[in-house]
């Protein structure tokens, strides 16, 4: 296996192009699946090597999403038909969603919840699947005026009725809407974000990484705090371990990590170039 020492950085592939997301197993530290340009790949010996699927894209994926009930299960997204090819072997194979409630949504988004619950934003319409989309309901609509869409969903990983969507229209910033009842009723936040990520285990509780640095908010969005670095921020991963929160962001001065919450930070970046 390809190992690295303390801030040094090993490339372990896969060479398929441009990397545009890597999703690791929850379990077991030795499976993961990435998106590339040139496909889907995945590996099951810690990136010693990648195995490429089958599935053949006519546009490159641009997402790549994990069902957190069933880590075998794979949301994969791009502008080929099906938009959203979903695999329940874990990369091995791929097909389209058993149903869609709108006939080849050019840009869908989805957010997952456990027990076969997902959302599904179609420009701002918003529809509701209990049975990992064999069937649809119809909810209540982002509203926001014409020209705007549904960016992103994500769902509370701790309350399956609990979305929060990002949504707006191309060259303005995005609004956050919170719904706390399935997307029966939206609430519009005052802060716009630009990513979103829950909090695992502690329900209500939203890290976002901004431009003006990184945030926290513990009352479903409501509120928010800065909690560490007063410039960019590009993007951030939380992780529970041993009950304290673990969090590794990528920011203007480099990559950092905190094992304690965000209490304290060490730079892990190391030998990685920025130019790569």
């Amino acid at each position: 296996c390809a190992s690295a020492g303390v801030n040094t950085w090993t490339a372990v592939g896969p060479e398929g192009g441009e990397l545009r997301k890597v999703v690791l197993h929850p379990t077991d530290v030795d499976k993961a699946v990435a998106i590339a340009y040139s496909g889907v790949y995945r590996t099951s010996n810690g990136a010693v090597s990648w195995t490429k699927s089958a599935q053949q894209f006519q546009n490159p994926p641009y997402d790549l999403l994990i069902d957190p009930s069933d880590p075998d299960r794979l949301y994969v997204f791009s502008f080929s038909n099906p938009h959203i090819a979903v695999s329940a072997d874990g990369g091995v194979t791929f097909g389209p969603l058993p149903s869609l409630p709108v006939a080849n949504p050019p840009e869908p988004r989805l957010g997952l919840a456990t027990v076969g619950v997902m959302y599904l934003g179609v420009g701002l319409r918003v529809f509701r699947s209990d049975d990992h989309g064999s069937s649809w309901t119809e909810r209540k609509p982002i509203v926001l005026p014409a020209g705007a869409r549904i960016r992103w969903l994500a769902v509370d990983p701790t309350d399956a009725n609990t979305v929060y969507g990002l949504a707006g229209a191309d060259g303005v910033p995005s609004d956050l809407f919170v719904s706390r009842d399935g997307a029966a009723t939206w609430a519009r936040r005052s802060r716009a974000v630009t990513s979103l990520v829950p909090h695992p285990t502690v329900a209500g509780e939203l890290w976002s990484a901004q431009q003006d640095g990184l945030w926290k908010s513990q009352d479903y969005a409501a509120t928010w705090t800065n909690v560490g670095f007063p410039t960019g921020v590009y993007d951030l991963a939380l992780n529970v371990r041993g009950g304290d929160l673990d969090i590794v962001t990528s920011t203007v001065a480099g990559v950092f990590r905190s094992v304690d919450g965000g209490s304290q930070w060490s730079e892990i970046a190391g030998d990685l170039r920025w130019n790569l």
